[in-house]
C-alpha cells in the first residue's frame, strides 16, 4: 500500500485491504463511519458518503477523536479545547458547555448514548447525543482507545485492556 494509505477497506476480516481514496495523499488521525458515511480528520475535517469523494467540514474543529450518530447528523468531537458537537453532519460545530475535557469518545450504535474518557481516566456518559455529560467512574492508567456498545465499554490504557459491563460505574466493572 502507498504511504500514506488514505482510506482503505477490508471485506474479509483484515486478510486483505484495498484503497478507496486519497491513497498516497493523506493519513486520517480520527475516523468514524455510520452506514456509508465516513467522517475523518487529516489536518482538516472531511466527510464522504461513498468513501471516494470528500467534502470539507467545519475548519475550526481539530478532533483528537470523533463519533457520530447512526444517521450521521450528530457528530461529537474531542479537541484540545473541549468537546465540540454538530447536528448538521459536521458542517458547523459548537462547544459543549460544561463538558469535561474528554480525550476519547464513542457512541453506542442505535442510541443517543455516548461514553467519554478524560486524559486522567475519568469515565463520563451522555444520554442526549453529547449535549450533557455525567461522570460514572474511572479507570487507572493513561487511556489510548475506547469502544462503547450496548453491552460494554472497553478501554485500552497503559498497555492493558479493561472491560466494564456496567458503564464504568463500579470499580468492579473494570
Amino acid at each position: 500500500m502507498p504511504d500514506p494509505v488514505g482510506l482503505i477497506e477490508t471485506r474479509d476480516g483484515g486478510a486483505t485491504w484495498r484503497a478507496l481514496s486519497l491513497a498516497g495523499k493523506t493519513d486520517f488521525h480520527a475516523l468514524d463511519a455510520a452506514g456509508e458515511r465516513v467522517i475523518g480528520f487529516d489536518g482538516g475535517p472531511r466527510a464522504s458518503e461513498d468513501g471516494r469523494r470528500w467534502d470539507d467540514l467545519d475548519p475550526t474543529v481539530h478532533p483528537l477523536t470523533l463519533t457520530m450518530s447512526d444517521d450521521g447528523r450528530t457528530v461529537v468531537a474531542t479537541t484540545q479545547s473541549g468537546v465540540m458537537r454538530s447536528t448538521d453532519g459536521g458542517a458547523s460545530s459548537t462547544p459543549v458547555a460544561d463538558a469535561p475535557l474528554l480525550l476519547l469518545v464513542d457512541q453506542v450504535a442505535g442510541t443517543e448514548t455516548g461514553h467519554g474518557v478524560t486524559p486522567e481516566g475519568k469515565v463520563h456518559r451522555s444520554d442526549d447525543g453529547g449535549t450533557s455529560w455525567t461522570p460514572t467512574g474511572a479507570i487507572s492508567g493513561e487511556p489510548v482507545a475506547l469502544h462503547a456498545d450496548a453491552d460494554q465499554l472497553v478501554v485500552v490504557a497503559d498497555h492493558h485492556v479493561s472491560r466494564s459491563t456496567d458503564g464504568g460505574v463500579s470499580s468492579a466493572g473494570w
